[in-house]
C-alpha cells in the first residue's frame, strides 16, 4: 500500500516535470534565417531574382539543423561577421518557381544585435554544379523588434 503511494507521487512528479519542460521550451526562442526567393531562367541558365531576407525566431523544437536533401538543390548559407556558424537549409531544386527556405544557428554561434549576417543562396544541378549564386548581407536586429 505505501509502495503504491510513493509510485503514484513519483509518477505525478515525473509528469509535471515533463510538462513543465516542455512547457519551457515553447517559451524559449532560437534564431533562425527565413528566405524566399524565386528562381527563373534566362536562357538556358537559372537566375535567382526577387529575394527576401528576413530574420525571425522559432521554439529550439522547431530549429532546423543541417538537412538530408541531395543535388540538385536550392540551398542558404549563413554567416555571421564574416564566420560560418550557420545550419545550411535546404530544398530539391526544380526548376522555375519559388522557394522558401529556412536555416538555423549552432547553440555555440548565434548573431546577437548588431551582428553583420550574411545569407548566399545557391542553386546546384544534378552533377553539384553551381548554376547560380545570390548575397545579401543584412543588420541583425534586437529579437523584441522582430514580427513572426
Amino acid at each position: 500500500m505505501m509502495r503504491d503511494k510513493i509510485l503514484m507521487v513519483f509518477m505525478v512528479v515525473a509528469i509535471l516535470t515533463s510538462v513543465t519542460s516542455v512547457s519551457m521550451c515553447m517559451e524559449e526562442s532560437v534564431p533562425v534565417v527565413k528566405v524566399k526567393l524565386d528562381v527563373e531562367m534566362v536562357g538556358d541558365k537559372p537566375v535567382i531574382k526577387n529575394v527576401q531576407v528576413n530574420q525571425s525566431y522559432v521554439t529550439p523544437l522547431q530549429q532546423p539543423t543541417e538537412p538530408t536533401v541531395g543535388f540538385p538543390s536550392v540551398e542558404i548559407w549563413t554567416i555571421i561577421n564574416n564566420q560560418v556558424i550557420g545550419f545550411r537549409g535546404a530544398q530539391d531544386y526544380i526548376g522555375e518557381g519559388s522557394y522558401e527556405l529556412v536555416a538555423g544557428f549552432r547553440p555555440e554561434g548565434q548573431p546577437e544585435e548588431g551582428d553583420y549576417v550574411k545569407v548566399t543562396v545557391k542553386v546546384y544541378d544534378r552533377d553539384t554544379r553551381l548554376l547560380a549564386i545570390s548575397k545579401h548581407v543584412f543588420l541583425w536586429a534586437n529579437q523584441s523588434s522582430i514580427q513572426n
